[in-house]
């Protein structure tokens, strides 16, 4: 059953340095190039900070916690905007906005949707990780409310990670019996691994505070978070 695959794969992930398509072909004995992912086109809204002299890119992940098709539209707008053309050094934000405060409660649910929407869901959080990989800008990553496991796919590969006060982290497809499966090589990349432990085997939730003292977060900022973190930018001599 996939649920049982999904496991095996989290803990060669937890074990491993091993890249994500690697560890997908290993455990599913699926190559993610071969298949014949389900197409969804990128969402995502974009503005301009003269606080901090950048553009800001805006991707609404409230609707990730619903049908695979959601989610993929949202993880492929996540990877759009990081292979737009950069060049090094160069910042660029994302916000990861939750403007309705859905609560995420689905994982990979094998049972209920076609297999091919679940390998177009496992596609397209490897292309995510790879797009991650690639970029070759300094990525600000900006959480506003609270956030499905989907998002720390890109979470936990920035280099700096703003949270409102408001913002949520969890795993909750632990809830329905499953596992992080993919997201937990981001994850893992931020948080020490008793507390991946603990959030992955329980789907507990934690706010913004906790996640800054885990090391997911790095600065708790406020809804004006632009014109707050120019100073602390221009510290890290980012701006």
């Amino acid at each position: 059953a996939l649920p049982t695959l999904a496991a095996q794969a989290t803990i060669e992930m937890m074990r491993n340095a091993v890249a994500a398509e690697e560890a997908m072909e290993a455990v599913w004995n699926i190559s993610l190039r071969s298949q014949s992912p389900e197409a969804s086109p990128p969402a995502y809204s974009v503005s301009q900070s003269d606080s901090i002299s950048s553009t800001v890119y805006t991707v609404d992940v409230g609707s990730s916690g619903g049908s695979f098709q959601e989610r993929i539209s949202v993880l492929n707008s996540m990877s759009a905007i990081l292979d737009l053309d950069t060049v090094a050094g160069e910042q660029r934000f994302m916000v990861l906005d939750n403007p309705s405060n859905s609560q995420f409660t689905s994982g990979l649910r094998a049972e209920d949707e076609d297999h091919r929407l679940a390998y177009s869901l496992l596609h397209a959080q490897a292309t995510l990780l790879e797009s991650v990989q690639r970029f070759k800008g300094i990525l600000v990553i900006v959480c506003k409310g609270p956030m499905p496991s989907d998002a720390l796919l890109v979470l936990g590969c920035a280099d700096i990670v703003l949270a409102e006060e408001t913002a949520t982290f969890s795993f909750p497809e632990v809830r329905r019996g499953l596992v992080p499966g993919m997201v937990s090589l981001a994850a893992k990349q931020r948080l020490p691994e008793a507390a991946c432990r603990r959030l992955m085997l329980t789907g507990e939730q934690i706010g913004a505070a906790e996640a800054s003292q885990l090391g997911l977060v790095d600065h708790l900022v406020g809804e004006d978070w632009a014109e707050e973190r120019k100073s602390f930018l221009m510290r890290l001599g980012r701006i």
